[in-house]
């Protein structure tokens, strides 16, 4: 929504509950708008933040709001067990993920 005045500049349906994207969090960094959720595909989505356009997506359930920081988007999810994830902001490559339920020791 543009803040001016409150006009809906984009938006974008997602299966048959368009709720579901966002329902694990937004983020927005670097003219991008981060979104996840899951249900009807489980993906984690970049949007364009002039356009709605997507820019990438990854098959990931996210269940929280991802953190922004240096180039790098942070989730946490539940696919396989409960993990931690690394992405490239600007590429959508999984750069790494830990495994939450795992000792450090």
């Amino acid at each position: 929504m543009k803040a001016s005045d409150g006009k809906l500049l984009w938006k974008y349906p997602y299966g048959s509950i368009p709720n579901y994207v966002g329902i694990g969090g937004w983020a927005v960094a670097d003219n991008h708008v981060f979104a996840g959720g899951w249900d009807n595909g489980d993906k984690l989505f970049c949007f364009s933040i002039d356009d709605g356009s997507v820019l990438w997506q990854y098959d990931m359930r996210v269940n929280n709001p991802p953190i922004i920081s240096n180039g790098r988007v942070f989730v946490w999810n539940y696919d396989n067990g409960t993990s931690i994830a690394c992405f490239d902001e600007f590429k959508g490559q999984l750069l790494w993920q830990l495994d939450a339920n795992a000792t450090i020791i």
